[in-house]
This record gives C-alpha cells, structure tokens and sequence, in this order.
C-alpha cells in the first residue's frame, strides 16, 4: 500500500487563508482473476483513490474561526471507476488572548466540524460490460451493468480541549499539558469517542497519548479501523531567526487488520517574524 498527501496553506491577509490538499492511495497489485481464469496469470490490477481539497478559512474575531472545503474523489481501477464531490464545514471557539499578557495561549477551544455532505457516487467504465448472446436470435452484443449509487460517509466531529500552564513563574511559558476530548459521529458505523493529553516542553518537545472508544467494540461487524490506545510525539526545532521551524512527528494507532499503523512525518513551518 502507497499513500502520498501534499499540502498547502497560505495566509491571505485580514484574516484570510487559502489551502490545497491532494492525497492518493495506491492499495497495490492485485492478480486478475475471472469465471474462465480463477487462477489469474493474466495480469494484475490496482485500486487507487484520489482525493483533491480547495479550503478557505477566515478569522471572524480574536475568538471565533470558520472554513470550508471542497474535496474531489475519484476512486476505482483501470475499467470501472466512481467520481463525486464531497463539502466540509467547520467553525471555532476559542477564549480571546489577554492583550496585557502576550505569553498566556488560549486556553479553552471547542470546535465543530462536517465532512462529507455531497450528492451519491456511482461506478461505471467498461468493467461493468459483458457480452451477451441473445439466445432466439443469436445476436451478440455487449451489455452493460447498472451498479447501485452509494453515499459518501457522512461523518460530525465535536472536540473540545483546555490548555493549562505548569510554569510555577507567571512571565515564563516552559511547560504546558493539554486535555482533549472529541466525539465522531459516522454514518456507516458505530460513534467514537476519544479522550487524549499532550505534554509540550517550550513549544519544542510535545508528548502524547490517547484512547479511543466505541460502541460495539467487540463486534467486527460495527467496529471501525481505528480504536484503542494512541500515541505519539513530536520535536520541533528553529531553523531560521525569521520563525521557520522544522518538526519531525511520530503516532501509532492500533488497527483490526495490519496490527497496527505507524506514521512518520515530516513538517516545515514558514515563519514571517520580522527580525
């Protein structure tokens, strides 16, 4: 399996952010098999789905932020494929900053987001054809399947989280713990909920771990890929006196299949202090 993800932000002015987002997922080579070659050895074929994002965001005041998005999906292999569009909505609360106070963060945040909110997709191209002999007349032409449409997984996420300051100095910002929790409301399967903490030591070395949760746990039937115990950390280093920092990020979520998923990323943040 292959996953590439590219992504882009920039900032407009007056509170204004543009994003792209381009994501595609390989799921390998996969041996042809039909009625009259059950065995294969006639080639291979590979699934791919790609997802391309258009985002904009605006800061309505020191408090509140809202975005949306338009995603493209395109799914499917070389003979048959599916092509929908897909909307999310997201909006933010966040408590203002103390202007007398540059170094106290925002401690409390609440956010409510909607992802895909769409028309059906539906499959088609020439793997849905066959050939077919019309048996009193023996005419032979080929014929076409209709596949059912299908829904894109509409899915609500509601997260809150409380940033609190561990510095025991009012003028210092060396130790912060968070708390978070999140509530994820799919319409495919069962609901998740999610509760998680991160330690983050001057903004430089953040800590993390978390536990998901969800109905029909045990149930194979209703449980989702993801669920359990997460982890994770992060080291973000200065690299430049304009702000730019450069930060390697690791997770671990526990899986049903794969016995578990591994992420390793690596990100740069482009800084605009004026020096």
């Amino acid at each position: 399996m292959f996953l590439n993800n590219f992504s882009l932000s920039q900032h407009l002015g007056n509170g204004n952010v543009f994003g792209l987002s381009f994501t595609q997922m390989q799921l390998g080579d996969i041996p042809i098999r039909t009625n009259a070659q059950p065995d294969g050895d006639i080639g291979t074929f590979t699934p791919q789905i790609i997802n391309i994002g258009f985002a904009y965001a605006k800061q309505f005041s020191n408090s509140i932020t809202g975005g949306a998005l338009v995603r493209i999906v395109n799914e499917g292999i070389a003979d048959a494929s599916a092509t929908g569009i897909g909307f999310d909505f997201g909006v933010q609360y966040q408590t203002a900053l103390n202007p007398k106070n540059k170094l106290k963060k925002e401690d409390f945040r609440l956010g409510i987001g909607v992802r895909n909110i769409g028309p059906d997709m539906n499959y088609g191209g020439s793997g849905l054809s066959f050939r077919s002999i019309n048996p009193a007349t023996g005419a032979d032409r080929r014929a076409s399947l209709m596949a059912e449409k299908f829904n894109i997984p509409a899915l609500v996420h509601i997260g809150l989280s409380y940033d609190m300051r561990l510095d025991k100095n009012p003028n210092t910002y060396f130790h912060r713990l968070t708390a978070m929790g999140n509530f994820n409301y799919n319409a495919f399967s069962s609901n998740v909920v999610s509760l998680g903490g991160e330690y983050a030591f001057k903004e430089t070395f953040m800590l993390r771990a978390g536990y998901g949760w969800q109905e029909n746990i045990i149930n194979d039937d209703f449980r989702t890929q993801y669920w359990g115990t997460t982890a994770g950390l992060t080291i973000q280093l200065p690299i430049s006196d304009n702000g730019t920092k450069l930060a390697l990020d690791y997770a671990y979520a526990p899986t049903r299949v794969f016995s578990g998923i591994h992420n390793l990323s690596l990100r740069l943040l482009i800084g605009s202090k004026k020096s």
